[in-house]
């Protein structure tokens, strides 16, 4: 059985303000965010581009999903 994350408006405006109270330090230059396969989709769909994929990392059909965007300033 698979399930399938879907994200909320809620969660969406969370890390979006999360994203703009980062953005706000000049002395970030990147944002990296670690995740597995049920959720990076969200993250691409908020700016992040996939940085590297590491199978089984979390654990048994867990992979890392590393994500990254530049900090905007």
């Amino acid at each position: 059985m698979t399930r399938v994350y879907k994200e909320t408006e809620s969660e969406k405006k969370l890390t979006q303000y999360r994203i703009n109270q980062i953005n706000e330090n000049p002395k970030i230059e990147l944002i990296v965010v670690r995740t597995t396969q049920l959720v990076y989709k969200f993250y691409e769909k908020m700016g992040f581009k996939l940085e590297k994929v590491e199978k089984d990392f979390w654990a048994k059909n867990f992979d890392l999903y590393q994500m990254q965007m530049m900090n905007k300033n």
